[in-house]
């Protein structure tokens, strides 16, 4: 008999509020409390991890048991899904390099379809997302990631165990490198005095410390002709201040941008360089103050003479600010065929070519939509094979529609002749869009984009059949959707005992979701060994209710999921699908607000949340984050055979009518919800509801005189009885505040413990409180064995620079300017865990769970699955003397 057995069915439908009318000092002294937000903001403290936030009172929660290392030391393992395809690079043995966004790097086997994925940070890469590729003449790849310039020496075979990795860093190079967010690699085509030369183009980045944007620009790296990493030399580093001429007259540009996006280098010491915008502060008429904004973007030309000296360089810059040149701000892929004629897509201009010997660029000199061209973002460009007659004057782009195929003929100039082909998904191409092209062993390899989340690898295209085979993908291998909405497990001796249950999709992008998966660990550690399930909604039968699904909680033998209403009949102008799921390994049931009674049972088909546990009941959450359409928090008897929907009583309560989460606390006889309007809880002993908002001490958001009118997005118990939630926002901010500053809210946790309500705003001190940069939302609240809490903050995916049309974003705003991750909290310090010191590949964090074993499992936006495997630090044995 479980523990609440012995209290009665709630009887209540309504909310009981506590009385607010407190005595006045109760009044001062929550008013105290607010203004604490402000006074107590800290400074971000950089790599120590240490949290850059602001607290409230005095912690105390107990510390965990002595011998317990905190920070906690373990290993960390990513799971990702390698399909969204950034880079491609063919080698002559028939082995395709693939770099992709959050899926590291891809190694496939294009005879016999077998891949090896490389990921951060188990496997020696940097970052996992790659977007340049690389292979010089000893055969090493070099690999342009988001945290760093790896190199693989794979020494020719898929086996990890032999491989060598060094990346280069601009910790590690003391600033040769100017960034760690790398985006462009070329080998220089001078060899001479033992040099060999390697072009690096790297991207901004917001140094939180100084309160600026930093790095970027072009790099430039001897190897010294040898393999060897000890004997390379950083020489020089262009930037678009230093390479800038200021004269009386006015000023002329070197590098436009310190923003690169591709580099192409020619023969007779000759570099060019595409960039997209970057961040230039400019001082306002009397140089007192500033604002920064985003500046130039184009095409540069460097004819360089000695690599040791710039003294002898030659600059020519075409910038999107010239009124007299037409070149776009950004520049998203260039090329040299084997003319030597310069091929450079330009964003939503189509693509422009020129010899690479040119001086100056004629704008008539364009393929565009009007020319043939599906669409005028060209993400790739490819040349058909030299030598080949057929295809031999080809040039291939891939675009967000399709692949455009122009035979020019040998004819650039001569526009009759072109003939145009594109190919598309009813030609059996995986996707429309069409990131990386690469050509091999008698095929054109195209590197597809995801969209809505879903992903789909890499099209092989035969150029003798002119036909598509079927596409290389990494699922079910790897993870289906990097996508991560909620994270479960399997309890020992049950039947899903070392079973993972991941929920993919979105809360705030409504098609985002592919379904749920179930990863077997088989009880180890080992990522090779596991197996992958997925369960989709026309899979199950459409038992499953939809393939966005919000939450995941497991009892027994039962997995029941909250799944969102994401379907929409046009005829019938309603959402088709969601509802609440259940399974028992053999047995699917689906309630919806349809098949259980309209508003006798369920009552909303968007289940937010679902707690089990308590009197044997299943609560459940209603709301979403897109229209707040939610109906408050149902209870469900189901009669003892959750499969036998006749069987069902519903009760339904209203204390918050958008509920995002829910937390049973059996053992004090409560239930909690959060959800818009604040925090509330349910007692079992005394049936009703009490409400909490910042009248009791709580941090969050306030609109319209509405307290934490917004979101309060997580609610996690502590075994000490401590309920914690997670919020955003602080006193004083307004709705414009948020926009001004989003994605990057003030992040708020909250807890209460023996009736007192304590808080943690995880925010950037700044001249202009409350207006500085914050972590986004704490989306995520967990504990682990140990009592260490973990909270997640996230920014809901808005570092993902790809838009849910699959049309890439101006990414060199998604730059992050606050700390982010994981905080920790021991009860007596804070603790970040970011990519910076951790095994985190993101500091956009959505959920954290803790599994039986005590690894905890972090799931992201976009950026896939983590686990963290603790070690304990081992402590001397006694020993006793005769």
């Amino acid at each position: 008999m479980s523990e609440y057995a012995k209290y009665n069915w709630p009887q209540e439908s309504g909310a009981r509020s506590r009385d607010h009318r407190k005595p006045i000092v109760r009044k001062l002294l929550v008013f105290a409390t607010l203004a604490l937000a402000f006074i107590f903001v800290l400074a971000a403290q950089g790599g120590d991890g240490r949290s850059s936030s602001a607290t409230l009172h005095a912690a105390s929660m107990p510390r965990p048991a002595q011998g317990i290392p905190f920070p906690p030391t373990g290993d960390w393992i990513t799971y990702a899904n390698g399909d969204e395809v950034l880079a491609l690079a063919f080698e002559d043995n028939g082995v395709l390099w693939a770099g992709t966004y959050a899926g590291g790097v891809v190694r496939w086997n294009t005879t016999d379809g077998s891949f090896v994925q490389y990921l951060a940070p188990q496997d020696g890469l940097a970052g996992n997302i790659v977007r340049d590729i690389a292979i010089d003449a000893y055969g090493r790849k070099w690999f342009a990631t988001n945290r760093g310039l790896s190199i693989l020496d794979d020494r020719g075979t898929p086996d990890k165990g032999d491989d060598v990795w060094y990346t280069f860093t601009r910790e590690n190079t003391q600033g040769g490198l100017s960034s760690n967010d790398v985006r462009a690699i070329a080998f220089d085509s001078v060899v001479a005095d033992d040099r060999r030369l390697v072009w690096v183009g790297t991207f901004q980045y917001w140094d939180r410390e100084a309160q600026t944007y930093a790095g970027g620009g072009l790099n430039l790296l001897d190897t010294k002709g040898t393999p060897e990493f000890s004997d390379d030399e950083w020489l020089q580093t262009y930037t678009f201040e230093n390479t800038r001429v200021r004269t009386r007259g006015g000023e002329t540009l070197g590098l436009v941008s310190d923003n690169i996006t591709a580099i192409v280098a020619a023969s007779g010491h000759r570099v060019w360089i595409g960039t997209a915008q970057h961040w230039l502060f400019e001082q306002d008429v009397g140089g007192e103050s500033g604002q920064w904004r985003l500046a130039h973007g184009g095409l540069s030309r460097l004819d360089f003479g000695d690599p040791l000296s710039p003294a002898d360089d030659g600059w020519m810059a075409w910038s999107c600010e010239d009124p007299d040149v037409d070149v776009a701000c950004e520049i998203l892929a260039m090329e040299m065929d084997a003319e030597e004629w310069v091929w450079a897509s330009m964003w939503g201009k189509g693509v422009l070519f020129f010899p690479d010997t040119t001086t100056g660029l004629d704008m008539d000199n364009v393929f565009t939509r009007r020319d043939g061209l599906p669409d005028n973002y060209v993400h790739a460009i490819a040349f058909g094979p030299a030598g080949d007659p057929q295809w031999q004057h080809t040039v291939w782009m891939g675009t967000r529609k399709g692949v455009a195929v122009l035979d020019h003929g040998g004819t650039l100039f001569d526009r009759d002749d072109d003939a145009w082909s594109t190919y598309t998904t009813d030609d059996g191409l995986a996707s429309d869009i069409v990131q990386a092209l690469s050509y091999g062993n008698g095929r054109m390899w195209m590197g597809t984009g995801g969209k809505f989340g879903a992903v789909y690898g890499i099209s092989p295209f035969d150029l003798g059949t002119q036909s598509f085979t079927a596409p290389l993908v990494t699922a079910p291998d790897t993870l289906f959707s990097n996508y991560i909405t909620d994270i479960a497990f399997g309890q020992p001796g049950s039947r899903w005992e070392n079973q993972v249950w991941i929920a993919t999709g979105s809360y705030r992008r409504r098609n985002y979701g592919q379904g749920v998966m179930r990863l077997d660990t088989r009880g180890t550690l080992n990522p090779s060994d596991d197996t992958l399930t997925l369960y989709t909604r026309d899979g199950t039968g459409e038992l499953l209710g939809s393939d966005n699904v919000f939450h995941v909680a497991v009892g027994g033998d039962r997995v029941w999921f909250g799944t969102a209403a994401v379907t929409w009949d046009v005829r019938y102008r309603r959402f088709i699908d969601g509802g609440l799921s259940v399974f028992d390994g053999e047995r699917w049931a689906l309630r919806t607000v349809k098949n259980t009674g309209d508003g006798a049972g369920l009552r909303n088909d968007n289940v937010a949340a679902v707690a089990l546990g308590c009197q044997g009941r299943v609560w459940v959450g209603t709301g979403n984050l897109w229209d707040y359409s939610g109906s408050g928090i149902g209870v469900l008897d189901v009669g003892g055979d959750p499969f036998n929907l006749a069987n069902d009583t519903w009760f339904w309560y209203t204390p918050l009518s958008n509920v995002l989460d829910l937390a049973a606390d059996c053992d004090a006889s409560a239930l909690w919800a959060v959800g818009n309007g604040g925090v509330a809880r349910y007692d079992f002993a005394s049936p009703g509801w009490t409400t909490f908002d910042v009248s009791d001490g709580l941090i969050c958001y306030t609109e319209d005189g509405v307290s934490c009118g917004v979101e309060v997005f997580a609610v996690a118990v502590a075994p000490d009885g401590a309920v914690w939630v997670g919020t955003y926002g602080v006193p004083g901010i307004t709705q414009s505040d948020l926009a001004g500053l989003r994605p990057y809210w003030p992040a708020v946790v909250n807890w209460q413990q023996n009736g007192f309500w304590q808080a943690r705003v995880f925010q950037q001190s700044c001249p202009t409180p409350p207006l500085c940069p914050g972590d986004g939302w704490v989306s995520s609240v967990a504990i682990d064995h140990e009592g260490v809490v973990w909270v997640g903050t996230s920014r809901g995916g808005a570092d993902d620079p790809f838009a849910a049309d699959g049309r890439p974003d101006d990414d060199v705003q998604h730059i992050d300017k606050a700390e982010g991750g994981i905080k920790l909290y021991d009860g007596r310090i804070w603790y970040a865990f970011t990519p910076a010191n951790s095994g985190l590949p993101t500091n956009d964090v959505e959920v954290i769970a803790v599994a039986p074993d005590g690894d905890v499992w972090i799931g992201t936006q976009g950026y896939g699955v983590v686990r963290f495997h603790p070690r304990l630090i081992p402590t001397g044995t006694p020993t006793t003397t005769p």
